[in-house]
């Protein structure tokens, strides 16, 4: 049975919460140059924002059972109009059919051979273009298939790429790059074409982090037309702080948002702090996240959310309620994964579940439901298999 067709969950929410990243008196940013800036310290209220605000719908697939890789605890995922893309650590990137969750190809393989990689840090589908683009993690070149998973040839680099993320534009053969500045690396973004000839970009000396660690980072929501990133690292650079635009025309980095929080990085073997950007149509979203080490369970991750509205810099700190499903306090994280919450990706929310965890969500949300909705949430249910694949939730963000 093709449960989706029981999930696209256009259904009147559960409950109504106060408006996205508008309706909201509280001004708690300022404007400097291109940049919003805002004080955490500054910013009191907390709220709760209702999913729908952000997200047009929710579908729901689960995956099919012919491949145990898709069991990831991890995953980074990447969604087009017809396909869906997942891979983790370590492991080879799966392309799945987007309406039955069904494994379509495994595309290139963890090895040293012509199409093969040690550890994918970013992907891109074009369906336009029939191509798959991949970006392993410490690389000069960017590895292309074709939608059925044939090896096609690479895109040269002409800096290494280290975590990098990535951008193609097929039809113009124009690629966007931004990785983790070490004092070596030659740019910290760059524009050039398909044979590796630079048309512009940023040095990254200014940005250069003193030492390359497992800490580093580089994140690219990818929720607008604008290319967007953000470097994360424990020992932080003043001009790495922001989260920054790469204007394509002008070849210009720009930095559009900052949060002040006055305790960051590395604070002790047992404790660090780390600032998180995300950027929506109308709004930026500022996320402190403090891991704490603990005997059980090794390190304890804590987050707390605050919006702010591009135009007027009205915001607060906020609760996430995926009012389509009931969910109160929905975690907001990076990359998601089991236990992670949902995040939001390529212009749209995603939150990977455990389909014996979603079955008691679709339980509880059927009891504060009637008529339609009831009979849509109660038949999904129990089309669920319970000791099968992930379940993937997702909407696109208006």
């Amino acid at each position: 049975m093709n449960i989706k067709q029981f999930f696209v969950i256009s259904i009147i929410a559960i409950a109504t919460v106060i408006s996205g990243c508008s309706n909201r008196s509280d001004i708690i940013g300022v404007r400097e140059g291109t940049a919003i800036i805002v004080d955490a310290s500054n910013v009191v209220d907390t709220i709760d924002i209702a999913l729908s605000q952000w997200v047009e719908k929710l579908e729901m697939i689960q995956f099919d059972d012919s491949s145990i890789e898709a069991f990831f605890a991890y995953p980074f995922i990447s969604i087009s109009e017809n396909y869906i893309g997942m891979f983790e650590e370590l492991k080879p990137f799966k392309l799945y059919d987007r309406k039955s969750g069904k494994l379509l190809y495994t595309i290139g393989d963890i090895g040293r051979g012509p199409g093969e990689y040690w550890n994918i840090y970013s992907a891109q589908i074009d369906e336009a273009a029939d191509r798959i683009y991949l970006l392993p993690w410490v690389i000069n070149y960017i590895l292309t298939y074709d939608l059925r998973g044939k090896f096609v040839g690479s895109i040269p680099l002409p800096f290494q790429s280290t975590k990098g993320h990535f951008r193609v534009d097929s039809k113009n053969k124009r690629v966007i790059v931004s990785t983790i500045p070490f004092r070596r690396t030659g740019k910290i973004v760059w524009q050039q074409d398909f044979e590796g000839t630079v048309i512009g970009g940023e040095d990254a000396a200014s940005f250069a982090l003193q030492s390359p660690n497992a800490d580093n980072e580089i994140f690219r929501t990818g929720n607008t037309l604008d290319y967007d990133f953000q470097i994360m690292s424990s020992t932080p650079v003043d001009k790495i702080e922001y989260l920054y635009h790469y204007d394509i025309e002008n070849n210009l980095l720009i930095p559009v948002f900052k949060m002040i929080v006055r305790e960051k990085g590395r604070i002790d073997s047992g404790k660090s702090v780390f600032v998180s950007y995300t950027e929506l149509s109308e709004c930026f979203i500022g996320q402190v996240i403090t891991a704490l080490r603990t005997e059980r369970t090794g390190w304890k991750w804590q987050r707390q959310s605050l919006f702010i509205n591009k135009t007027n810099l009205t915001g607060a700190w906020f609760r996430l309620y995926n009012d389509f499903l009931g969910i109160n306090n929905t975690t907001l994280s990076i990359t998601g994964g089991y236990g992670q919450g949902g995040y939001f990706s390529g212009g749209y929310f995603i939150q990977l579940f455990d389909p014996s965890e979603f079955i008691d969500i679709l339980k509880r949300a059927e009891l504060k439901s009637s008529g339609e909705r009831f009979d849509r949430l109660h038949t999904m249910r129990r089309s669920i298999k319970e000791d099968g694949n992930s379940i993937l939730v997702f909407g696109k963000l208006k």
